[in-house]
């Protein structure tokens, strides 16, 4: 097999889990100070690989205890582990409650993927291939989604992840955060939302004066911008006129001078 292959191997995953995996850690944070009480109802979900190829994905794992989350997961091997929400009773004994079984809190989580970017990632690199100059763009997300989190929302307690493959996870773990509704979640990750135009309308719309959460964005973004995003060293933003182009197409109306200007000199 050539050295770019992944071999997935079971022996060295057991040696992660019992020696590396941060059992302590995961289990204080998930806790938060209230041990049995809450950790016990919340779902873990785990996907194994009894046999190369085949994938089982198993639901509503809940444990009291740290000692209980290490030995199902000492036993069980699972290639991947997903956190879920926390519900009204241990999600393993959901078929026992039933009607009764209903989430009551759950992580403000955000999915921030280098795919998004591939529009303006000029370093070579799409889809889950990175590198460290398209990382930079994972950089600017993270300090503008970090200092709206904190300074516009009041939150406290954010962890910013990496994804694994392609980006980076945010959790936002206060616990007026883990108990907004699903409207307020919608109007919270709408408040982030910046319109970019479509394939057919490429023109960026933005209020003016900019909202503040905007400003304070631009004031954080324009060095990195200019540190990374144009320079020949970076993503040679404005290095040619197939990549100038594409910027301008998102000029408004009112920016035709600008154009003719650019392609004047």
């Amino acid at each position: 097999e050539s050295s770019s292959t992944e071999v997935f191997s079971p022996e060295l995953l057991g040696l992660y889990y019992s020696r590396l995996f941060p059992y302590h850690f995961l289990y204080d944070w998930l806790s938060y100070e209230q041990k049995t009480t809450l950790f016990s109802k919340r779902e873990f979900s785990f996907t194994i690989e009894p046999a190369p190829g085949e994938e089982i994905y198993i639901r509503y794992q809940s444990f009291s205890t740290q000692e209980e989350l290490t030995k199902a997961i000492m036993k069980r091997r699972p290639n991947k582990i997903d956190i879920g929400a926390i519900f009204s009773h241990p999600p393993k004994d959901h078929n026992a409650v039933q009607a009764k079984f209903h989430t009551e809190q759950r992580e403000l989580v955000f999915d921030i993927d280098l795919t998004d970017y591939d529009d303006v990632r000029m370093c070579g690199c799409s889809g889950a291939k990175i590198c460290n100059k398209c990382w930079t763009y994972m950089t600017m997300a993270i300090e503008i989604m970090d200092s709206g989190l904190r300074e516009d929302f009041g939150f406290k307690h954010i962890a910013w992840f990496y994804s694994g493959r392609r980006g980076v996870h945010c959790w936002v773990s206060d616990s007026a955060a883990r108990q907004l509704t699903n409207e307020a979640r919608s109007a919270l990750a709408a408040y982030f939302e910046v319109s970019l135009g479509s394939d057919k309308n490429k023109k960026v719309s933005l209020p003016y004066p900019l909202h503040p959460m905007l400003a304070r964005s631009y004031t954080k973004l324009e060095p990195m911008f200019v540190q990374h995003v144009l320079p020949e060293t970076g993503h040679k933003l404005l290095a040619n006129e197939e990549h100038w182009t594409k910027l301008l197409d998102t000029l408004p109306e009112a920016a035709k001078p600008v154009r003719k200007k650019w392609q004047k000199h």
